[in-house]
């Protein structure tokens, strides 16, 4: 089982009085500097033949950690990144079942949750169950979204196209390729949740979806939570499976393309911009930062 490997990495760390949750808090920064890092790695690879230079934040982190940290204590850690990306695959997109959030279930075992914050993750069943309850329809709902977008753009404007034929199921393809030239238009579904955790919610929510939905950005994810260490891992956990365009952003890094465009929303001219999709501390807790810098 692939958690014991992670498990086991952060226990055999945790010599000379470290404590489980301070190393796994660690390890967390260094799976969130890498996954957030991947999209420009890829295009430096593709472009120069070699990776990028880490940003000034990354190259700091990494000089407080080898000050804590030997090189047998990197090791498990990398090892640990690849247990988690590998089970990932298996259980999300791999269809091998069980609960996609893994940081989330070894965040509990190894007694790192903060009862005085009333910090018990909901199960990955009761989860789902939620989810599926709540997006019965959302494969209709993405696809009248994106009959909207077309609809909207210069290929319905100009009689050209007609959205709700577009959509039709077994049309896919054809859709995609029609949303990528109307995408500008596109009003996505937006799913949040205001105490998120590790972000098993969000997860579920993921899960409910068609995987075009997810892969084209037309659902987006947001949430919060009070807990630094709970933000990093919902953070990590939507890079893992490839939602809030972090897929789209990965692909046309290794194929040397732009990516779609970001969306925009209708709104009254003197309402705010709307955020990107992203998992945040409350405004009063720390500075906000965007899932992609």
């Amino acid at each position: 089982m692939t958690e014991a490997i992670i498990i086991k990495a952060i226990n055999d760390t945790c010599h000379s009085g470290r404590r489980a949750f301070g190393v796994f808090d660690d390890w967390l920064d260094i799976a969130l500097a890498a996954l957030e890092a991947m999209p420009r790695h890829a295009e430096s690879v593709k472009t120069t033949g070699a990776p990028a230079e880490d940003t000034a934040e990354v190259q700091a982190m990494y000089e407080r950690l080898r000050t804590v940290y030997s090189r047998d204590d990197f090791a498990r850690f990398v090892a640990a990144f690849h247990a988690l990306m590998d089970e990932a695959q298996r259980r999300g997109w791999g269809g091998h079942g069980g609960t996609w959030d893994v940081l989330g279930s070894v965040y509990m075992q190894i007694d790192a949750a903060n009862e005085r914050s009333g910090q018990y993750f909901t199960p990955w069943e009761i989860c789902r169950l939620m989810a599926f309850a709540t997006l019965e329809d959302v494969e209709s709902d993405c696809r009248a979204r994106i009959a909207s977008a077309i609809n909207r753009g210069p290929w319905g404007a100009m009689g050209m196209a007609n959205g709700e034929h577009i959509v039709r199921a077994g049309n896919e393809q054809t859709m995609l390729y029609a949303l990528a030239h109307n995408y500008k238009h596109l009003d996505p579904l937006l799913i949040s949740d205001v105490a998120c955790g590790s972000g098993s919610m969000l997860l579920a929510a993921a899960a409910a979806c068609p995987r075009w939905a997810l892969d084209y950005n037309i659902v987006q994810f947001f949430g919060q939570d009070i807990d630094r260490t709970c933000v990093k891992m919902a953070r990590i956990n939507m890079m893992l499976y490839g939602l809030n365009g972090y897929s789209l952003r990965l692909n046309a890094a290794l194929a040397g393309v732009t990516p779609l465009p970001a969306t925009i929303h209708q709104a009254a001219p003197d309402a705010p911009a709307p955020v990107a999709a992203t998992v945040t501390l409350p405004p009063a807790r720390a500075e906000q930062r965007s899932l992609f810098a």
